[in-house]
């Protein structure tokens, strides 16, 4: 008898210890994050440790980060979503916040007309700077810098249409600015040749939006073809060393 009631004893201690033990368990699992910080288009994964078990991952809003059934967090959009773990009936939860990229140009401030100057003061960078060289560095996001060189696009053209010269008939350029097509009346052109300021009016276009585009100076393209409007044939091109 004695001994049954040590056994029985012995079992009723075992049934108290591991009780504990199962509760420390399950108040372990956890995301290893409660909150993150990410840029548009980049990532951050999320787990949860304490468990081996599969949890089922979702967002609050996949417009500003999705997450996949890995716990992969990717950013969407600028603004903040909460990603939630469920498993075994709980829940849990990190705040992402989704920042935009950025990007720091520095540009000439040779290109700034009126509309450039007006356009460039309605917009919040994140920081602008004055050098001492007459360029001016600014930074900004990804999305303000997409603006600009729309702007800069449509600008061209309105400042193109106003400025032509008689003897041009058409200017066209590709969308990088770095090539240009001058389709123009070839007797008149070659008379006013040496006194023509459209090469140096379209490099100055050109430089301002490959800077405003991330190029360095050292890596800026430019090149202009003369085309002769009777026949269609090039006859004469300009680079950046005849600029220079």
């Amino acid at each position: 008898m004695k001994k049954f009631l040590s056994v029985l004893m012995t079992f009723i201690i075992l049934i108290a210890l591991a009780a504990p033990v199962q509760t420390a368990n399950a108040a372990t699992i956890k995301l290893n994050k409660s909150k993150a910080t990410i840029l548009v288009g980049s990532s951050v994964t999320l787990k949860l440790t304490g468990t081996t078990k599969a949890a089922k991952w979702s967002t609050s809003n996949k417009k500003i980060a999705t997450v996949s059934t890995k716990g992969v967090v990717k950013g969407m959009k600028k603004g903040t979503a909460n990603i939630t773990a469920a498993i075994n009936g709980k829940k849990y939860t990190c705040k992402i916040t989704v920042n935009e990229k950025t990007v720091t140009v520095t540009v000439t401030n040779m290109l700034n007309n009126d509309a450039i100057t007006k356009y460039l003061g309605t917009i919040k960078f994140s920081k602008t700077k004055l050098n001492d060289d007459y360029t001016t560095t600014y930074t900004m996001t990804t999305v303000q810098q997409k603006d600009i060189l729309n702007f800069l696009t449509e600008n061209f053209k309105t400042s193109l249409s106003d400025n032509l010269l008689p003897y041009y008939e058409a200017i066209t350029v590709n969308k990088d600015f770095t090539y240009f097509v001058s389709t123009v009346d070839k007797n008149e052109y070659q008379k006013n040749v040496e006194n023509d300021p459209t090469a140096l009016g379209l490099f100055i276009w050109s430089s301002g939006y490959q800077q405003f585009n991330g190029i360095k100076d050292a890596d800026i393209k430019f090149l202009i073809d003369i085309v002769d409007k009777d026949t269609g044939k090039k006859f004469d091109t300009i680079n950046l060393s005849d600029i220079e």
